[in-house]
């Protein structure tokens, strides 16, 4: 079974958390992974490149 694993921060935290979601990576979406996630009104941001401003975490939303 495909699996897709995600590491993530919350806030400040220094130690990242795991979760593995029975979904493979090509057809994972972000509310498969809030829905895990359980937690309402969070933000969530990628690390991202920009061409202007290199490396940025950019919000992403549904």
């Amino acid at each position: 079974m495909a699996e897709t694993k995600i590491i993530y921060h919350i806030d400040e935290e220094e130690t990242p958390y795991l979760v593995k979601i029975p979904i493979d990576a090509e057809n994972i979406t972000l509310l498969d992974f809030k829905q895990v996630l359980n937690k309402p009104n969070y933000k969530f941001f990628f690390k991202s490149m920009d061409q202007d401003f290199g490396v940025v975490k950019e919000e992403i939303s549904d």
